[in-house]
């Protein structure tokens, strides 16, 4: 499902019926996406580690990352916090 198709569902204005609006439903499908998207970041991360830690030590230091940074760094990433900076950026 593509994520205009997921912003739609999730930002479509309740539907109202004699009983009211379906929040349960909109929850249940709310609740579903986050799931989802949880799952798609894990996979990320795990991928992004791995591919990391296959590198060599000289390709890492080339690329300004120590062995021992690469979970840290790939969490920071994943979760939208900045990594840290060079002093040269």
């Amino acid at each position: 499902m593509s994520t205009q198709r997921i912003a739609f569902l999730t930002n479509y204005p309740p539907a109202r019926t004699s009983a009211g609006p379906l929040s349960p439903v909109r929850r249940a499908v709310s609740a579903l996406i986050h799931a989802f998207e949880a799952i798609a970041i894990d996979y990320r991360i795990k991928r992004d580690i791995a591919e990391l830690k296959a590198l060599s030590d000289e390709t890492l230091r080339d690329i300004g990352i120590k062995r021992s940074e690469i979970q840290s760094l790939v969490h920071e990433q994943a979760h939208g916090r900045p990594g840290r900076r060079h002093a040269h950026d």
